[in-house]
């Protein structure tokens, strides 16, 4: 998203040039884009660059979302994982990351919330870690090391791992049944509760 500001509308210093300068500083007029400008002057520091930044999401609210993009520590902790796991091989981290956003989505129901989707992320990267400690428990399999510390590593991790993935779902089901509504059923003098699906 690019913006063009103008000159007037900001005039705190960043460097040596207002940040109006340094957004409109291009000569063929074409707009420079004004949240990384601002979001690399508060990195470096600048004075006034924070004061800055916030005064551009005031007037732009939807650049807000690509803050909290760059700071999704889970979309981070995804990436990193699958960076970990596949060194020096970037079609391998791709698949990786793919598979935990396709997991993602199939996890998805009409409806979900923010609790349900934070939730729905964690399950996906339980999900993830679960079967990463079957592969490298596997791994010690073919080496033939099944009595040794390592094996025994490995089978805790995956016992721990699928324990936190249980967790995780058994959350999700409880959140997604609490949202839906309940219908309350006389049928013969008694009260029946009905959650509907």
């Amino acid at each position: 998203m690019c913006y063009t500001r103008k000159a007037s509308t900001v005039t705190t210093g960043l460097g040596g040039a207002s940040v109006a300068e340094k957004m409109m500083s291009r000569e063929d007029g074409r707009p420079v884009d004004a949240f990384d400008t601002a979001c690399q002057a508060v990195k470096d520091e600048e004075p006034g660059a924070v004061e800055n930044l916030r005064h551009l999401t005031g007037e732009h609210p939807e650049l807000l979302e690509r803050i909290a993009e760059a700071g999704d520590m889970a979309a981070i902790a995804e990436r990193r994982i699958a960076a970990v796991l596949s060194p020096g091989d970037a079609l391998q981290e791709e698949k990786l990351r793919v598979w935990i956003e396709a997991t993602q989505r199939d996890l998805e129901e009409p409806g979900d919330g923010a609790l349900e989707r934070i939730l729905i992320r964690r399950v996906a990267l339980c999900w993830f870690a679960v079967n990463t400690a079957e592969v490298m428990r596997a791994g010690n399999w073919k080496l033939g090391n099944l009595e040794n510390d390592r094996a025994a590593f490995a089978d805790r991790r995956v016992s721990r791992y699928t324990a936190d993935l249980l967790k995780a779902t058994r959350t999700l089901a409880t959140v997604r049944k609490l949202r839906r509504p309940v219908v309350m059923v006389n049928v013969a003098e008694q009260q029946v509760n009905v959650i509907r699906p």
